[in-house]
């Protein structure tokens, strides 16, 4: 793995742990939690952090996700998110996204100039429990290409509004390979946010097994990462 394939998965990490509370500076209403939720951004409305992906509201039940840092590193990427249903206490979506990766890899002096990527569809649903806290269940499926797998994908996670501008939440995740028939890496993250306006401040701390490429050789495997982010929602 070279160390530019190494940089994709950390970010990969970094943008699925920071996106988990991405959310409005004035959380009066716990759908104003949107990613980690089945909830959307409000048409016209924008995300935009370090590590958090650019997302945008197409319509009050549609929004677009994208990270413009993937794209620069010969990444395209992308999703979508459709709320299909919202009462008072559930909201269920589906959600698709795909990335593709055109950076070479290296094993040893070879060269490998065979291009990566992923697509996934997937449910949420999450449950308005009361006392502003909020239960998220995610399931889907993922194709890898090169080399080719399928995953069942699974994910939960509580978020709670303490304060309007002070949010906390816990979230983790898996997968099944179908072919490998074992369990794939699983990831938790707790977060805490505070927001000022439309700022945001994210700190926490993650578990996983993050890749950091330190030279040429195999990637070191960091099992716990801290987790700092600053967004803004206009």
């Amino acid at each position: 793995m070279t160390r530019a394939r190494a940089a994709i998965g950390l970010l990969v990490a970094v943008q699925w742990m920071t996106s988990a509370e991405a959310a409005r500076a004035d959380w009066h209403d716990p759908a104003d939690v949107i990613h980690g939720t089945a909830h959307t951004l409000e048409q016209g409305q924008w995300m935009i952090g370090v590590f958090t992906p650019v997302v945008y509201g197409i319509n009050d039940s549609l929004m677009v996700i994208t990270h413009p840092v993937l794209w620069v590193l010969l990444t395209p990427n992308g999703g979508l998110r459709w709320r299909i249903v919202e009462s008072e206490r559930v909201t269920f979506a589906v959600q698709a996204d795909g990335a593709r990766s055109f950076l070479a890899t290296e094993t040893g002096e070879l060269r490998d100039p065979r291009p990566t990527g992923r697509i996934a569809t997937s449910t949420l649903t999450t449950f308005d429990l009361g006392a502003r806290v909020l239960l998220t269940v995610q399931v889907g499926y993922q194709h890898d290409f090169l080399p080719a797998e399928d995953h069942l994908t699974f994910s939960g996670g509580v978020g709670w509004v303490i304060q309007p501008n002070h949010l906390l939440s816990l979230q983790g995740g898996s997968s099944w390979a179908f072919n490998a028939r074992a369990v794939g890496q699983t990831t938790a993250m707790l977060l805490y946010t505070r927001a000022w306006d439309t700022l945001h401040l994210s700190v926490g701390v993650a578990y996983g097994n993050f890749p950091i490429a330190l030279t040429s050789s195999a990637p070191l495997l960091v099992p716990v990462w801290p987790v700092v982010d600053v967004w803004w929602r206009f």
